[in-house]
């Protein structure tokens, strides 16, 4: 136990170190693109359309940089949760444009949101990646084409769940599913899905933001 302790210590040390050196690249990037883009006055009408795509597509690539940076100093910082009343939906509607700016074009993508959903009690930054992590994993199980449902509701657990699922009490929930028609995972990865250090990706595949 000790030494696993130490263990992570060491890995949030390390960790920490990479994600503050990170977030200074990324400063520099963000700063550089934003220069870029109020440049684009003195180029002809083709070009500029052309160069706003592409300076779009690198802020958006930074954005979901910055956002794992974040993740990688919370973690080396043993940051607590935040957690707050939260409207699922209302969450999930202000990320739909981000949703489909990460699947791509040729996935099709459907938010539903539940009627008279419940609010929750939970840290919205940590749900957010939460979800994003879902999204990148799905897409990339359908090799970047087919469809992808996030879907919300209420639900109420019952004594009989419960006895089966010992880790949830009886009571009240929301429920989001995030549904896919991708390749799924084999047995083996489904006993290791939640292990903070497992990962099916290939080296040299980028990974999602766990």
């Amino acid at each position: 136990m000790l030494r696993q302790s130490q263990k992570m210590e060491a890995m949030g040390q390390l960790t920490g170190g990479v994600a503050h050196d990170f977030n200074n690249l990324l400063t520099i990037i963000s700063g550089n693109l934003e220069i870029a883009e109020s440049s684009l006055q003195s180029w002809s009408d083709a070009t500029r359309e052309l160069l706003t795509r592409v300076i779009a597509n690198a802020a958006h690539g930074a954005q979901r940089a910055a956002m794992l940076t974040q993740r990688l100093l919370a973690f080396a910082r043993r940051q607590p949760l935040d957690p707050r009343l939260t409207d699922v939906n209302q969450l999930l509607a202000g990320m739909s444009d981000f949703f489909r700016r990460t699947v791509g074009e040729n996935i099709d993508l459907e938010v539903v949101g539940g009627a008279g959903l419940w609010q929750v009690e939970v840290d919205p930054g940590e749900m957010e990646a939460s979800i994003l992590n879902l999204v990148v994993n799905a897409k990339d199980a359908m090799a970047g084409k087919g469809k992808l449902t996030i879907e919300t509701s209420n639900a109420f657990i019952d004594e009989s769940y419960s006895q089966q699922n010992a880790d949830i009490p009886v009571g009240q929930y929301v429920q989001l599913a995030v549904t896919d028609n991708g390749s799924g995972m084999s047995p083996d990865v489904q006993q290791k899905a939640f292990d903070p250090f497992f990962t099916s990706k290939e080296p040299g595949r980028a990974l999602a933001l766990d």
